[in-house]
């Protein structure tokens, strides 16, 4: 198959990462691929895709994860954390397919797309939404002990109000009825 110069433009100049590898090996990609995983031009070329995982696991797991779409003859999407060439790592938002489904080791797609930005806005709102919970806990558990505060008050104040009604009414020492009383009682 040739490649026909304006497939090429397309390539070059895609804002995503783009792969084609074969065995799990890249034969070709485009710039932004090569940028966004930390390689110079050609570096990737020819690489096993064990170069761009964090650890030997990470490589079978992602294996394990596009093996079984591909097999039936549909796409991968997922989100997948890589290893840049320096070594840190990138969480890149990944859509794949086999190029021929009844043979999906000889050859496929990928369109990668950096989404580590977002991984850590989302991180932080998780974080601050966490962090709000807990203020919002803290203050209703103060606000439950000012109501109750409140209404002890308010119990204690009713209560000294009946006293002082007594006292006015009742003679504190002998418990008879004050003249207020009586004279209610003669009117």
């Amino acid at each position: 198959q040739s490649v026909l110069p304006e497939q090429n433009l397309i390539l070059d100049n895609a804002m995503v990462g783009i792969g084609f590898p074969s065995g799990r090996t890249l034969t070709s990609c485009n710039k932004s691929l090569e940028n966004l995983l930390g390689y110079e031009a050609g570096e990737l070329h020819g690489s096993s895709s064990r170069k761009w995982y964090r650890t030997e696991q990470e490589w079978r797991d992602a294996a394990r994860q596009w093996q079984e779409p591909f097999a039936a003859g549909q796409a991968f999407e997922g989100e997948i954390l890589l290893r840049k060439k320096d070594g840190s790592a990138i969480h890149c938002e990944v859509r794949a397919k086999a190029i021929d489904p009844s043979h999906p080791d000889d050859g496929s797609i990928w369109i990668t797309m950096d989404i580590t930005a977002r991984k850590k806005a989302e991180t932080e709102l998780l974080q601050a939404r966490a962090g709000l919970e807990k203020l919002v806990e803290l203050r209703t558990q103060e606000l439950r002990r000012t109501v109750m505060a409140l209404e002890r008050k308010a119990a204690e104040q009713k209560e000294a109000e009946a006293h002082i009604q007594s006292l006015a009414h009742f003679d504190a020492l002998t418990g008879l009825p004050t003249r207020c009383p009586l004279n209610d009682l003669c009117q």
